[in-house]
């Protein structure tokens, strides 16, 4: 209490207390007296440290600034001359960031760097050995700034030496610093040498050798007797190879089949390369195959590339047609019928002729009347008997083996000894070609029996008397432009109407 008796008084000090600013965050907590409310305000920078006042409540929060960091440093690298190299690295930090690089201490000026969402990247294309040595990545702030480093080594591309059997045009310069007063020997024309007075001595001293060799420059790929075409059965392995030479290495090789598909290794193909060779094994080969392989090799300079053709060989399949029989006797006949529609991926190199006896009670098993038929018609002369029936069927061969059989034929009845002599005309006939009119004018065409030797084989029964007779079509040209017909037919009316089957042809 004063003096006077009355109420006590209040007095109230103040300070100020003055802080260098950090480049950190402070802390300043701030109560009420009444205890109501406590909140925290941060200050960070160049503010004061003092008693908050009402305005500090609205101060925004600033975070502090973060140096860089490599979270992913460089790594080093190998690569071989004319090849690309890549460094890169993953940088984290408060923005905005600088990045530069740097190569064996010296500032890179490069447009093949970047930087972009915190990585860092520099490109090098065919890099050559003066691009070895050491890549250095800075990233800097206003925080700081941190660096990474990594090795460049660059092979050299080496050399392979040409064999013997290639010639090496070189230029070879010698320099040979001989005695004084020595005379050197001359060749003559023959290619011998004469002797001059002085001879060079064995054993010479004080001789220099200077030698410039510059060979020429050969292609970067060779190959070496490839074959052009390899030929396999059905179910056999077909093993396509080449043999090259290559000026450097390393080297890649690549088989493609029909110039479109990539062969890749699998169950029934493999792929063995090297330097100096490549193969392609295909094991148990089926016609879908075949075709053409071509072989890609590259190596630094330059590349080559070869195709092979790969013949899968099978069986052709059975003749199309059954055989059809014409010109019959007493113990022999004309079979006739037609070529496999498939060949098999080879020609057609004969037919094999199959006859069975079905006059028994039980027929035959079936025997070969002729193994080297050249052609599609065959005249059976052997092994048929009078009144004997038969049936045939045809196979045909190449390379690969044999078909199956054809369609069997219908059973023949041979004629008799009398029938036969009846069936015979008394006496030739003189026939004039009648180039005015058509076979059809004369007969109705039926179906096809088979086909000859010069075109295809025809029944024909004739339009007055019904007759029926073989009629063979034949392509004319020199008619065809004469009167515009495309059929040219020569009729051979036999003496009496036939009995069986066919009679003879109608050309």
């Amino acid at each position: 209490m004063d003096k006077d008796g009355g109420k006590p008084k209040t007095f109230v000090s103040t300070f100020k207390l003055a802080l260098k600013p950090q480049a950190r965050t402070f802390c300043v907590e701030k109560q009420k007296e009444n205890g109501l409310d406590t909140s925290n305000t941060k200050i960070t920078g160049t503010h004061k440290l003092g008693i908050p006042s009402a305005t500090d409540s609205r101060l925004p929060l600033i975070q502090a600034l973060q140096t860089p960091h490599f979270k992913q440093p460089l790594s080093d690298c190998a690569v071989c001359e004319g090849s690309d190299a890549t460094f890169q690295g993953v940088i984290t930090g408060s923005r905005p960031l600088s990045v530069s690089w740097l190569h064996n201490g010296e500032r890179l000026h490069s447009s093949k760097t970047s930087f972009q969402n915190g990585f860092s990247s520099l490109s090098l294309t065919q890099c050559k050995p003066g691009d070895a040595g050491t890549y250095t990545c800075t990233a800097e702030n206003t925080a700081g700034k941190q660096s990474s480093s990594a090795v460049l080594q660059v092979t050299e591309t080496k050399e392979i030496p040409r064999t013997s059997n290639h010639e090496l045009h070189s230029e070879v310069t010698f320099k040979v610093a001989l005695p004084k007063n020595t005379q050197l020997s001359s060749a003559s024309k023959n290619g011998r040498q004469h002797r001059e007075e002085n001879k060079v001595p064995t054993a010479i001293s004080d001789t220099n050798f200077q030698t410039k060799v510059s060979p020429s420059k050969g292609p970067p790929v060779e190959f070496v007797d490839p074959p052009e075409q390899v030929e396999v059965r059905v179910g056999e392995q077909a093993r396509l190879h080449c043999e090259f030479r290559s000026s450097s290495v390393p080297v890649a090789c690549c088989w493609i089949f029909n110039k479109d598909k990539v062969v890749v290794r699998g169950s029934r193909k493999s792929i063995m390369s090297s330097e100096t060779q490549s193969s392609v094994e295909i094991s148990q080969a089926c016609p879908e195959d075949k075709g053409l392989y071509t072989i890609v090799v590259r190596n630094r300079k330059g590349s080559a590339q070869h195709t092979i053709a790969l013949s899968v060989m099978d069986r052709p399949d059975p003749p199309a047609s059954q055989p059809v029989v014409s010109q019959q006797s007493t113990q022999s006949l004309v079979l006739s019928w037609t070529g496999p529609s498939y060949d098999g991926g080879t020609a057609v190199l004969g037919y094999k002729v199959e006859v069975r006896n079905e006059g028994q009670d039980s027929p035959e098993s079936w025997t070969e009347a002729t193994s080297r038929c050249k052609n599609t018609t065959f005249h059976v002369r052997s092994g048929l008997q009078p009144l004997g029936q038969y049936r045939f069927r045809v196979r045909a061969y190449n390379s690969a083996g044999v078909s199956e059989p054809s369609r069997e034929s219908e059973c023949v009845k041979m004629a008799t000894a009398k029938e036969e002599k009846k069936d015979e005309p008394d006496s030739y006939v003189t026939v004039t070609i009648d180039t005015n009119h058509k076979a059809k004018d004369h007969y109705n065409v039926h179906e096809q029996l088979g086909v000859g030797k010069f075109g295809q084989v025809f029944r024909l029964s004739h339009k007055e008397t019904g007759q029926e007779v073989a009629g063979e079509v034949l392509q004319s040209p020199n008619l065809q432009r004469k009167n515009g017909s495309t059929e040219r037919d020569r009729n051979y009316e036999p003496s009496s109407p036939p009995k069986t089957g066919p009679v003879p042809r109608c050309l």
